[in-house]
């Protein structure tokens, strides 16, 4: 594990935060059918991170800045106003993460709504995102 660079845990953030970004437009929630009095009633409801999450476009901006944040510090760019990119996108990605992850322990649907595939790979990618940061901004300050 000590062969993979700083450069390349900072691309993979990038890239998991922007299939962070893809899974807002999956189905973060589904109902194939409703049992009634009269008996299972179809509705086809599929709910996509817009529509389950309220004003969803924060965390989309979010995990965009942190996937710019990431791909600025690994190509060695230097942000304004001295930025720290790995703490800052670091704390831009958690958000989505604690997010993910709250949707997925308190889902509001409940009955017959399930989880959707969009939710789980947002909680997948936003962990993958969150886990490799940490990493570089961990070997970054022990080698600093």
């Amino acid at each position: 594990m000590d062969q993979i660079t700083r450069e390349q845990k900072l691309f993979v953030a990038a890239a998991a935060s922007v299939l962070f970004i893809i899974s807002l437009f999956f189905d973060w929630a589904s109902a194939p059918s409703v049992n009634t009095i009269v008996g299972e009633v179809p509705v086809d409801f599929d709910g996509n991170g817009f529509d389950i999450i309220p004003a969803a476009w924060i965390y989309l901006v979010l995990a965009a800045l942190a996937a710019l944040a990431f791909l600025a510090d690994a190509l060695n760019y230097e942000l304004p106003g001295a930025i720290p990119a790995i703490p800052v996108g670091t704390w831009l990605i958690s958000i989505p993460f604690v997010v993910s992850f709250a949707f997925m322990i308190d889902f509001p649907g409940g009955g017959p709504i399930d989880r959707g595939i969009g939710l789980w790979l947002g909680l997948v990618f936003s962990a993958i995102a969150l886990a490799a940061a940490a990493w570089a901004w961990y070997e970054e300050r022990q080698y600093a």
